[in-house]
């Protein structure tokens, strides 16, 4: 809820003013939720709280594999099937609670120096599957053969829906109807034009 107020008096002096609580607007509210999906954080469970798999990472870098805590083939456990990561490899979603903790307990890892998401923060466990190729799993039929934009820098562009795989052009030349005019009484009388179009598609 937020508080708007309107003022009463002589050419807007404001003398007396009224105040109400109403929703935000939607527009609003959907830019920040757009806003917050862009930035959402990937997390795992460790030690009885959310932990930023950034921040894992980053520590696995400084300490040189002393901590080895993503590539220890016991912290994750599959609990969740079918999920996949970029490079295709399936990726679990469950930290096994006592494996980490034996883990933190015998290195220098202090669970408080990671920082968690807040309560305004979105969150994810698992990857998004990716839907550049075929994958019957998920109803994806995949971007080959695909239409684009190449000249688009939005969601249609071939950048991003050939998924780094390249497209190619196709020159087509169209019948169109053109230079109609309307004729008494009563009809629209047009000529036929032909016209070059290119189309580009994903590899």
């Amino acid at each position: 809820m937020e508080v708007q107020c309107k003022c009463h008096g002589v050419s807007g002096s404001c003398e007396m003013r009224t105040c109400w609580r109403s929703l935000p607007k939607f527009r609003h509210l959907g830019a920040q939720l757009q806003e917050r999906f862009h930035e959402a954080i990937q997390v795992a469970y460790m030690q009885n709280r959310l932990v930023s798999m950034k921040a894992l990472e980053q520590l696995n870098k400084e300490s040189n594999g002393n901590a080895l805590l993503l590539s220890h083939p016991a912290l994750l456990s599959s609990s969740v099937s079918g999920a996949s990561s970029s490079s295709g490899a399936a990726m679990s979603s469950r930290v096994n609670r006592n494996t980490l903790d034996s883990l933190t307990s015998s290195t220098s890892l202090s669970p408080s120096s990671l920082p968690s998401p807040t309560e305004n923060d979105l969150i994810y466990i698992s990857e998004s599957p990716t839907f550049c190729h075929h994958d019957p799993r998920y109803g994806s039929i995949g971007t080959y053969g695909r239409q684009c934009d190449e000249n688009s820098q939005g969601l249609n562009s071939c950048h991003y829906l050939c998924c780094g795989r390249g497209f190619k052009r196709q020159t087509f030349v169209q019948q169109e109807r053109c230079d109609c005019k309307f004729q008494w009484c009563c009809k629209v009388v047009c000529k036929t034009c032909r016209k070059t179009v290119v189309i580009s598609t994903c590899n």
